[in-house]
């Protein structure tokens, strides 16, 4: 779930990072804080694997330069 929420996430980012007026998107929620500020969180370590490897997998097909560049500084 939270790999298919990541996925979506970035769908959604793209989109809006990609028009004129660019707009960040705040689609991930975390309901458990303390799971993601715990640096050994289970939430926290899944999470950035998740984001880590969508990226990576983004960046080697994005057409974009502006949101390449964003990515790239992920």
């Amino acid at each position: 779930m939270i790999q298919k929420a990541i996925k979506h996430h970035f769908e959604i980012e793209k989109s809006l990072l990609t028009r004129d007026v660019k707009i960040k998107p705040l689609t991930l929620f975390v309901d458990n804080i303390e799971e993601y500020r715990n640096k050994d969180g289970y939430v926290r370590k899944t999470v950035e694997q998740y984001v880590e490897a969508e990226v990576k997998e983004l960046l080697k097909t994005e057409k974009d330069v502006f949101y390449k560049s964003y990515l790239g500084k992920l």
